[in-house]
């Protein structure tokens, strides 16, 4: 059983990959994220932290 700080955590880590606001997280939510990332670093798209986020991502996407 989770304790109540641990639900809070996890209502907030979920919030925030749930980019959409639908109810379930999906990979466009991922990359909706990482988009997000690399505008606030102002980093480009293509660029190598961002393929990496994105690469990490998409393999916890794969093996969940």
């Amino acid at each position: 059983m989770l304790t109540e700080l641990q639900t809070r955590k996890f209502t907030k880590l979920f919030t925030m990959y749930d980019y959409d606001n639908s109810g379930s997280i999906s990979l466009a939510d991922f990359d909706k994220v990482v988009k997000k990332i690399a505008e606030m670093r102002k980093l480009s798209p293509n660029s190598a932290q961002i393929n990496t986020i994105s690469n990490k991502f998409a393999y916890y996407w794969i093996n969940r």
